[in-house]
């Protein structure tokens, strides 16, 4: 991802978004997409909500108990299938609401609705929340 910044110079530098590899930089990344695609953020306001994203999951995800499994037959390289899943009741904070409405314009586009193109209106709480990410460029 890519980003443009005006220097004191006034010469634009583009720079690129990085989220890192850790467990939550693929849902930051794509949030960071989510953000522009669905509400028109700029670079740096879609940025800042994609870290806090990763950052309230992240704390919301910290102290819980992962299940985990070991499949049952070994590949014929010697590999066997991990996995583990973990779930946790949380209060919602800002972030994850918004988080839980690009899902929601994603679904949409399962059915039929265009995400770039529709219209999306906030109730006033939900706007008053999305402003607080905006940062101008």
């Amino acid at each position: 991802m890519q980003t443009t910044e005006q220097t004191a110079t006034n010469k634009q530098v583009t720079t690129a978004v990085n989220f890192g590899s850790g467990r939550y930089s693929p849902l930051m990344v794509e949030s960071f997409k989510d953000a522009k695609a669905i509400f028109g953020f700029n670079d740096k306001s879609a940025e800042k909500l994609a870290r806090q994203i990763g950052s309230d999951f992240g704390a919301a995800m910290a102290n819980t108990i992962a299940s985990s499994k070991i499949g049952k037959a070994l590949s014929a390289d010697g590999r066997v299938t991990l996995s583990e899943a973990a779930k946790a009741k949380v209060i919602v904070t800002p972030a994850l609401t918004i988080m839980r409405c690009m899902a929601y314009a994603n679904d949409a586009g399962k059915y039929g609705f265009n995400r770039n193109a529709t219209s999306w209106q906030l109730d006033d709480d939900t706007a008053k929340v999305l402003a607080g990410f905006e940062v101008a460029e």
